[in-house]
């Protein structure tokens, strides 16, 4: 996600928050500040270094500032809104809406009320998170890892192609690794791990960002998730509003923002896996094939399943998108016929 110039994305702060509250006049059901504090982590590992710079990096600001934001709203003098207080908005918004939850082993962490339905999903959940892996790379420049991938094969992970071109090239008609990767199905907070190799690219799509990968299952079976499964076929009249959720590994992002200061926000809590709930708002852009949706993803996202909450099928690969407006994925029942995937076996149903 990136941010907007300050007049879009001001508009659009303002427009959410009504929405998400649409009949409140006073504060009482905004959230607690020092959760407000939390998910303003969120907003600094996404902005630029002038954004995060208007309030000094410092979470304990936030809180204030979106209170006074929201009471600006309350009292009909939006147009008042300064930047600071926009930007504690965002939090506010974060939290009620677009929260990234830690997870521990299978267990969702402090899951925010307004998302208390994600319990009533819990055996749903529990079976789909270790099918979902951290795509890691040895020696490579750029750091150890890509982004996210999961498992919709016996042993093939899918992810995006600007994921595998990272660390892959294409000789005479040929793939190879230019640099070692592999999968990592754990990597949450108990700091577990679930390694595997990743031993081939199967083929990259030529119309989508989509990658598919062999994983080497050999060293440790007994720890092989199961694959997930993409839902053959879909009512397209149905898919805006449609809940669901996505897992990956929300990174830091070290070269637009100051490390030190992030990782005090974060406590060192980033590059592992979170769960991020959210729904579809539609296709995007007029197409059939891309789908939209507001889940708050972060880089590292790339390459992730939107799955559906109902049935814990994969709906989507997500694989990019702009903050506050829309994120982007592909419709992957689209694809139930297409060449590549049906080669490799990918497991729709």
């Amino acid at each position: 996600m990136k941010f907007m110039s300050m007049t879009s994305r001001k508009k659009n702060v303002i427009s959410e928050f009504k929405r998400l509250y649409p009949d409140t006049e006073s504060l009482e059901s905004v959230a607690p500040a020092e959760e407000i504090e939390m998910q303003f982590a969120i907003i600094v590992a996404d902005a630029s270094n002038a954004v995060s710079d208007i309030v000094s990096k410092d979470p304990k600001t936030i809180a204030g500032y979106g209170y006074r934001g929201a009471e600006k709203i309350f009292s009909g003098n939006e147009s008042l809104i300064s930047t600071e207080e926009e930007i504690g908005l965002e939090a506010i918004i974060l939290l009620k809406k677009r929260p990234a939850i830690l997870i521990n082993d299978t267990a969702l962490i402090n899951i925010p009320q307004e998302w208390d339905i994600l319990n009533q999903h819990k055996t749903t959940l529990e079976k789909v998170i270790p099918s979902i892996g951290r795509i890691n790379v040895k020696d490579h420049p750029g750091g150890d890892f890509m982004g996210t991938g999961f498992l919709v094969a016996e042993d093939i992970i899918m992810t995006n192609a600007h994921v595998a071109m990272t660390f892959s090239e294409n000789r005479n008609n040929s793939w190879s690794f230019r640099y070692k990767p592999s999968v990592d199905f754990k990597k949450d907070l108990s700091n577990a791990t679930n390694e595997y190799e990743i031993k081939e690219l199967i083929g990259i799509h030529d119309q989508y960002d989509l990658a598919l990968f062999r994983v080497s299952f050999e060293s440790n079976s007994s720890g092989k998730p199961a694959p997930l499964t993409i839902i053959n076929n879909f009512d397209d009249s149905k898919v805006k509003g449609r809940t669901g959720f996505i897992v990956g590994y929300p990174a830091a992002d070290a070269k637009r923002n100051d490390p030190v200061e992030m990782s005090r926000i974060f406590q060192n809590i980033y590059n592992i896996k979170r769960l991020q709930p959210g729904a579809l708002t539609g296709f995007y852009n007029g197409s059939q094939d891309i789908l939209g949706h507001d889940c708050s993803t972060l880089g590292g996202n790339s390459g992730s399943a939107f799955l559906d909450l109902e049935t814990g099928k994969v709906m989507g690969l997500h694989f990019g998108g702009r903050y506050l407006e829309t994120n982007r994925a592909v419709a992957l029942w689209k694809l139930v016929n297409d060449p590549l995937l049906k080669n490799a076996g990918v497991n729709f149903g």
